[in-house]
């Protein structure tokens, strides 16, 4: 599936550009670039996340779908939230095979990525900017179409952020096969063709759903877009504390 390159989700991706470049230059990608992050701790941590996020795009998608008027839109998101619940199923198997296995109190979830999850789910309630629900002043099921938009904006750069950070690694060093890199499947994960895909499902989505809206809702779906790229770039940082031999 391709992506329209004057898409609004490519736009935006662009448009934003200054973030995605700023996360390559946090010390924690620049320990899991080069395998000098605290293995027991700080990836491992890192990675215990994915959980949460699963657990809250499930939720979001599932809500998304419920708001779509469109049934062409409401299987595209269908069949994202079951990726996402495909994804959480084999989540443990995945942590498994790249060498870690998590204590139960691993698996709490930590500032930012609670910051993100909220937002996340508050927008696809239609709560935005902390405002009253738009969805008791909707009238029609067509002008609920915007909230799934709006849920859309708040997830597709998530995916592309991941995508974009393990490629770029990808592009900096040697992932061959005879690689002790020991993020190697992790970035591999992410940098595939598979990933690539559901970030291009994401971004084909948020474009389709936001082809009726107006000016100013389109303005609110850039705020959201942004937030959702600074919030995963706060995840980032927050690890950057727990570097070591950097």
């Amino acid at each position: 599936m391709a992506i329209d390159e004057g898409g609004l989700a490519r736009r935006l991706w662009f448009k934003f550009r200054d973030d995605s470049v700023f996360s390559l230059y946090t010390p924690f990608f620049v320990g899991l670039a080069s395998a000098t992050l605290h293995s027991e701790t700080t990836f491992r941590h890192f990675i215990s996340q994915d959980l949460h996020f699963l657990k809250a795009f499930v939720i979001a998608y599932e809500l998304a779908e419920d708001c779509a008027d469109d049934e062409d839109d409401k299987n595209g998101l269908r069949d994202l939230r079951k990726l996402a619940v495909g994804r959480l199923q084999i989540h443990d198997t995945f942590v498994r095979e790249w060498g870690f296995e998590f204590p139960n109190e691993d698996t709490s979830k930590d500032i930012a990525t609670t910051k993100y999850t909220d937002f996340l789910l508050a927008t696809a309630s239609g709560k935005i900017e902390g405002e009253r629900s738009v969805l008791d002043k909707i009238a029609t099921p067509f002008e609920k179409t915007k909230v799934a938009a709006y849920t859309l904006a708040a997830l597709a750069p998530c995916m592309r952020l991941y995508a974009f950070i393990s490629t770029e690694i990808q592009g900096i060093i040697s992932l061959d096969q005879d690689s002790t890199h020991i993020y190697k499947s992790w970035i591999e994960n992410y940098s595939s063709q598979v990933f690539e895909e559901i970030a291009l499902q994401n971004e084909d989505m948020l474009d389709k759903l936001s082809v009726s809206l107006t000016g100013e809702e389109l303005e609110i779906i850039e705020k959201l877009y942004h937030q959702a790229m600074k919030l995963q770039v706060d995840l980032l940082l927050l690890n950057q504390f727990l570097i070591s031999n950097l």
